[in-house]
């Protein structure tokens, strides 16, 4: 019954892109007249925008399955922000950045030409900077882990039908919760890590 109150100051009015809450930062995407921004503030502070273009650009996560929260925008630690932009101009085709959460300066990029990538979850252990994807290089979206510090891609071979995506890791990042659309129905499987074994999960 209290007033409401803006959870951030300091940003524009305009459309959201996106919204990753830490526990001591938060990253926004705005987009007005002018393109597309993205926001940061530490600890209360107000907003300061980090990143901005003409083109598209969101805090990763802001158009995937509604969960009610925001796994792929920021880092476990914080120190990182994953995005999914079109600033190459194929907005059906997004790609992905990962900058400096303070600085805005790009640590990693991932394209794939005339194909879309998108960022499902950070690892949850602070200071793996490993980030599941899903990706279409075979056809449906198909998951796997981005390894932001090195840069290199580690696809995820499944042998099981349909479009799979990565719903959240394990607390201790030794697997992941995969759900797999096919036929009209969802299904969900545990993935270890260590030897890819693939468990449903009834």
């Amino acid at each position: 019954g209290g007033p409401v109150e803006p959870l951030l100051t300091g940003v524009p009015k305009g459309w959201p892109g996106g919204l990753a809450l830490g526990r001591r930062r938060i990253a926004a995407g705005i987009s007005t007249a002018e393109g597309f921004g993205i926001y940061v503030a530490d600890r209360g502070a107000p907003a300061r925008q980090i990143h901005h273009h003409r083109e598209a650009v969101m805090v990763a996560g802001a158009e995937g399955y509604d969960t009610g929260y925001n796994l792929a925008g920021l880092s476990a630690d914080e120190t990182l922000i994953a995005l999914e932009h079109s600033e190459h101009g194929d907005l059906m085709h997004q790609a992905l950045r990962v900058i400096d959460a303070v600085t805005g300066a790009t640590v990693a990029d991932l394209r794939d030409e005339g194909m879309t990538l998108q960022a499902a979850a950070w690892s949850p252990v602070p200071g793996d900077q490993r980030l599941a994807i899903a990706h279409e290089r075979e056809g449906e979206l198909r998951p796997a882990i981005w390894h932001v510090t090195t840069g290199s891609l580690e696809p995820i071979r499944l042998d099981i039908p349909g479009m799979v995506h990565v719903d959240d890791w394990w607390p201790d990042a030794s697997a992941l919760l995969l759900t797999q659309l096919h036929d009209g129905r969802d299904r969900l499987y545990r993935l270890d890590l260590a030897t890819m074994a693939l468990e449903p999960i009834p």
